[in-house]
């Protein structure tokens, strides 16, 4: 299975299209450890995050690079899917997160300009500046998979459950190496 960077381990990787959501829809589901809760507060042990990448038809893996920008700037912990369309990387945080830590959030993730000059080619070595859409699963801004509302919060929330994305202590996932 293809590992995208270093410090992360593949749980699940689909590299086409999966059924008829969106534009090309499919998913990969990546572990990391951190010492950074979901509330971006440092803790003393580590934690195990997994999220999930959502790709549409081109399966852009310059997204591996914004994952990369949080990871080092210790603000990945609360996404639980991002994704790029159309020229938007989407951050989409876990529901529980109240509106006042989301505009906190999105100020620190406007900071680290996440969006800007990732390498488009290698050949001709242009790049693009990306625009950022930092919301929560559940909110109607949620614009990571192009379809009918009701069909994306489904897949997504499936994918939660499947998955069990998120945050959690190290030793709940020691069973389910993979």
């Amino acid at each position: 299975m293809e590992s995208y960077f270093d410090f992360s381990k593949t749980l699940h990787n689909e590299t086409s299209p999966t059924g008829y959501l969106g534009r090309g829809t499919h998913y990969s589901i990546i572990r990391t450890v951190t010492w950074i809760n979901s509330d971006l507060s440092l803790s003393n042990e580590p934690f195990i995050h997994d999220f999930g990448i959502i790709w549409d038809i081109d399966h852009d893996t310059r997204i591996i690079e914004i994952i990369k920008r949080l990871y080092f700037a210790s603000l990945l912990s609360p996404v639980i899917f991002l994704g790029e369309r159309k020229g938007t990387i989407t951050l989409l945080i876990d529901d529980k997160f109240s509106t006042s830590f989301l505009k906190d959030y999105r100020k620190k993730i406007e900071s680290i300009k996440l969006g800007n000059k990732i390498d488009f080619d290698e050949i001709s070595k242009t790049s693009d500046e990306w625009v950022e859409c930092v919301t929560r699963v559940k909110d109607e801004d949620n614009s990571i998979i192009c379809d009918d509302k009701q069909k994306v919060d489904l897949y997504l929330n499936n994918l939660i459950s499947l998955w069990n994305l998120g945050i959690k202590k190290a030793e709940k996932t020691a069973h389910n190496s993979q």
